[in-house]
């Protein structure tokens, strides 16, 4: 599988706004500066594995997840029955932190 660093990006982002994270306490936290952060996010600097495995923990989410390996299971799908799927995980994960 290749790795879209526009996906990735996206990815990171997406979970990073959703948990209300600035970019700048990542890139702080990664120990490097919130433009070269700013360029990951948008598919323009591809961090080395040791970052991403540290930003995955920040994010709370797998590696697997951020490179899109996960999403196989839905190929199948239609646009608005992956929109449903993913909304569903999103609320899933809501609770779950509502619990911890």
């Amino acid at each position: 599988m290749a790795i879209n660093s526009v996906e990735m990006g996206n990815r990171a982002r997406d979970i990073r706004v959703s948990k209300n994270i600035k970019q700048i306490e990542i890139s702080k936290a990664l120990g490097i500066t919130q433009p070269c952060y700013s360029r990951f996010e948008n598919g323009l600097y591809d961090m080395p594995i040791s970052q991403i495995i540290k930003l995955c923990e920040i994010l709370g989410v797998s590696v697997s997840w951020l490179i899109g390996e996960d999403i196989d299971f839905i190929a199948g799908l239609s646009d608005n029955e992956r929109l449903l799927v993913e909304d569903f995980i999103k609320y899933i994960k809501k609770i779950r932190k509502k619990l911890l």
